[in-house]
Order: C-alpha cells, then sequence, then structure tokens
C-alpha cells in the first residue's frame, strides 16, 4: 500500500468517527432539550392542579386526532361524580 493511498483510509476512518462522534453529541443535546421541556411541563400541570384543584387539557395533534383531559382534585373520601368539578 503506498503512503497516499494508507493516508486516505487513515482519513476516511478518523472523519467517519468524528461524523459518528458529533452525531451523538446532537443526539444527546436534543435528547436533553425533550427531557427539560417535559419536565416544565409536568411542572406546570402539578402546580396549577394544587393551586386549582382541577386542570383541563384539549390538544390536537398534527395528523388530526385530539385528546381531552380533565384532571381533578377529589377531597379524600369519595371520588367525583362525572359531571361534578371538584
Amino acid at each position: 500500500m503506498d503512503p497516499v493511498t494508507a493516508a486516505g483510509a487513515i482519513a476516511s476512518v478518523l472523519v467517519a468517527k468524528a461524523l459518528t462522534l458529533w452525531g451523538l453529541r446532537i443526539r444527546q443535546y436534543w435528547k436533553a432539550r425533550n427531557e427539560q421541556a417535559r419536565h416544565t411541563y409536568v411542572s406546570e400541570v402539578v402546580t396549577a392542579i394544587a393551586g386549582r384543584g382541577a386542570l383541563q387539557l384539549s390538544e390536537t395533534h398534527s395528523d388530526g386526532h385530539r385528546i381531552r383531559v380533565t384532571v381533578s382534585c377529589a377531597p379524600a373520601g369519595r371520588p367525583p361524580q362525572v359531571g361534578e368539578e371538584a
């Protein structure tokens, strides 16, 4: 193997490893951002429920499906009835 071919092979391996490490770093960055966003969302939901005793969520996703959720804190002893405000 001549020196030019060997240098090209070594450079190819080094570039491949560098790109792999860069890809892993980007993946780690986005995962951390998503976790922070999830943490903020859950903290806001818990604070809203604790402060008001109830929370209504309505989300519409890009594919058209919709989710509606009502979360309420009932006093200890009996669960809330359907349609009853907490």
